[in-house]
């Protein structure tokens, strides 16, 4: 969450307590593509940092960001993951059609953003 509720901000997104139940990601991922790029949630690249259920572990039992990605795809968005803890998404009785996936190589040096309010 350190990594993205920044990046969460910087879109407009209301980042709180329920920030990670799917259906509110996604709504509110789609006003804020609308509203700051005029760009619908159909055909966006969406990267999802992070599908563990904690932060450090490899554990995605219970993960929300599973069933974030089922939702975001299910609009057409092409959504590919990084967590360098789960390197293939395992077989799950809830999650079957992501079984296999594979986390994307994304060595970076820096991640910046634009800071809130600033052109």
């Amino acid at each position: 969450m350190e990594v993205v509720k920044p990046i969460l901000e910087a879109t407009g997104l209301k980042v709180g307590r329920d920030i990670w139940l799917p259906d509110y990601v996604v709504n509110e991922l789609v006003k804020a593509l609308d509203m700051r790029l005029q760009k619908p949630l159909n055909g966006a690249r969406i990267l999802v940092l992070g599908i563990a259920y904690k932060k450090n572990v490899e554990d995605i039992r219970e993960s929300p960001a599973l069933r974030l990605i089922e939702l975001l795809e299910a609009r057409s968005a092409c959504v590919d993951y990084h967590d360098p803890h789960v390197a293939v998404i395992p077989m799950t009785r809830e999650h079957a059609d992501l079984a296999g996936r594979e986390s994307i190589v994304w060595n970076v040096d820096a991640l910046t953003r634009r800071r809130a309010g600033s052109r």
